[in-house]
């Protein structure tokens, strides 16, 4: 009997083997890992670079919203943060960090109304972060903050703290790909 494809099983274990589209789009991701990432990167679980590929497959025709990172984990064999891991690494290697807007994150965090005052708040942040750094730190600095969601997170979930709002932790490592710490 050959062995199964691993896309094909992992997509049939998350009721997603139908979709062909999804299919052929987790083949490329599939293919652009194995051409151009380490295999290292993948050895945190036996089926990571498969469900990797799933996402990214899933997010790129933009069915991943609801993508649910602890079962990935689970399917992939491997624990929750060496999955995040291994898919933020992936993500800096093929140069595919996701756009993330503040009012995402305010629909995301369920925190709409709160919105106005984080973007305040993202525009006295920025440049005053900028302007402490000097040089090829400051170009760097520059890119990490229109490219990382996580810069992003972070400013969302102070304003939250500072106004008292409840807001998931983990629901700011799902958005953004950081650990909110209090």
């Amino acid at each position: 009997m050959p062995a199964e494809n691993p896309l094909v099983h992992c997509l049939d274990r998350l009721n997603l083997g139908d979709d062909q589209r999804l299919l052929q789009r987790a083949e490329y991701y599939q293919g652009l890992c194995s051409s151009r990432i380490p295999v290292k990167v993948f050895d945190k679980g036996p089926n990571c670079k498969a469900v990797v590929a799933i996402q990214l497959a899933a997010e790129s025709l933009l069915l991943g919203n609801d993508w649910d990172t602890k079962l990935a984990a689970q399917l992939a064999g491997c624990t929750k943060r060496g999955y995040e891991s291994t898919l933020s690494n992936v993500r800096k290697s093929l140069n595919l960090q996701p756009n993330v807007s503040l009012d995402t994150l305010g629909v995301a965090f369920g925190c709409t109304t709160m919105v106005p005052l984080v973007k305040t708040l993202w525009e006295e942040f920025a440049p005053a972060y900028l302007a402490r750094l000097r040089g090829a730190q400051r170009q760097i600095a520059k890119e990490e903050l229109e490219q990382q969601p996580a810069w992003k997170g972070a400013v969302f979930y102070a304003c939250a703290k500072a106004l008292g709002v409840s807001m998931s932790e983990a629901n700011a490592s799902d958005y953004v790909g950081c650990f909110c710490v209090s």
